[in-house]
């Protein structure tokens, strides 16, 4: 559980006597109290929060945080209480799933995603491999085109971040931009790496994905079959997956959508779909009937906290790239010759504010499922 206790030391404002007076401690360590906390309590968090951001100036977040949007999506992003909006949401996508509600299912699984991805201008220190979760999880609810906002096609082959990660985004970019007569990428050597890292025994969910990948890039049917159930088997095994993400394998959902864009017919009806309780060949099916779908949300939040109904369905920001002086050795220092690539958040972010205030200023619509309560 993220704890929001950032911006003030001693607990002596009146924003965490607020808190105190509405029972919603700091306190995560009450396994009683957690357990009774509800919707309600997530939404008085962000109010508490939203409130301090509006009216007081020191946040403690630096300068760039000057924007109120940044400030909102910043508490959005570290609410202490989001595990409460994950086990709700969690509840509605298995209910959705067994009642073959996909419409709904679709804007469930889209909160979920960007609540898990909110845009907050922290950067992780990685470069666009930090995404690779982000766009299987929105490929599974916004269709294919979602991939391509993550990873245009001037993006560079990933250099820095978690391995598999970055072994998995690596055959993603093959995959979307190699092919027969042009080889933007050093293939072989995205497939040698990928092909040693799956003799490994460790992270056997993302090995899982890695198999897929590989298969859908070499038209292996074979390897992506063997890599699926693989997947589907150990996907809630991932560390730091909220209760939402484990009511349903969003990477196989995108997987299965990504293999229908580049397979064959042929191959395409070769793949043998795994019976799991965390996997729908339904949704599947209604995933990649169209390429692109529009944001759509289940939870609309309440009129104190209206604009989050309208960031939730800004489109994502666009990857951006920049350099930052990497470190030899720690007790070294910066190489001043040394630089590694990175996400550049803070540029996204603003990208996604601008993106916000031009949809807000022409009246875009906000697309509520319907029955959200």
């Amino acid at each position: 559980m993220w704890v929001l206790d950032l911006f003030c030391k001693t607990k002596k404002c009146s924003e965490c006597n607020m808190r105190k007076n509405n029972s919603t401690s700091f306190d995560t360590t009450n396994k009683e109290e957690k357990s009774e906390k509800t919707i309600d309590d997530y939404y008085l968090e962000l109010k508490i929060f939203y409130e301090r951001f509006k009216h007081n100036s020191r946040t403690g977040l630096g300068d760039k945080y000057k924007e109120w949007e940044y400030n909102l999506l910043y508490t959005l992003s570290t609410a202490s209480y989001s595990d409460v909006m994950y086990r709700e949401l969690a509840k509605k996508i298995k209910s959705a799933v067994k009642n073959n509600e996909f419409e709904k299912l679709r804007a469930l699984l889209y909160q979920s995603v960007f609540l898990k991805n909110v845009p907050n201008g922290l950067s992780g220190g990685c470069d666009h491999s930090g995404r690779f979760f982000e766009v299987m999880g929105y490929i599974s609810c916004l269709g294919f085109d979602s991939v391509y906002r993550c990873f245009p096609k001037d993006i560079p082959l990933c250099t820095n971040g978690y391995p598999l990660t970055v072994i998995n985004t690596n055959l993603l970019l093959c995959i979307l931009y190699n092919n027969a007569e042009y080889k933007k990428y050093d293939e072989t050597t995205v497939v040698s790496k990928a092909e040693k890292r799956i003799l490994t025994k460790s992270d056997k969910a993302l090995r899982g994905v890695t198999m897929c990948l590989l298969g859908i890039l070499k038209h292996d049917v074979t390897k992506f079959n063997e890599g699926l159930p693989i997947l589907l088997k150990n996907y809630n095994r991932i560390g730091l997956l909220n209760e939402s993400e484990k009511a349903l394998c969003q990477f196989a959902i995108s997987l299965v959508v990504i293999a229908k864009k580049f397979f064959t017919e042929k191959e395409f009806h070769d793949i043998v779909f795994p019976e799991s309780k965390n996997f729908s060949r339904q949704y599947c099916e209604y995933i990649f009937s169209k390429d692109s779908f529009e944001p759509k949300i289940f939870y609309e939040y309440p009129d104190e906290l209206l604009p989050l109904n309208q960031l939730l369905l800004t489109p994502i920001p666009i990857t951006k790239l920049t350099k930052e002086q990497a470190y030899r050795i720690a007790y070294e220092g910066l190489d001043e010759n040394a630089f590694k690539t990175i996400l550049d958040e803070d540029r996204m972010m603003m990208d996604f504010i601008l993106e916000y205030r031009a949809r807000k200023q022409n009246n875009t619509p906000v697309s509520i499922a319907e029955n959200t309560r």
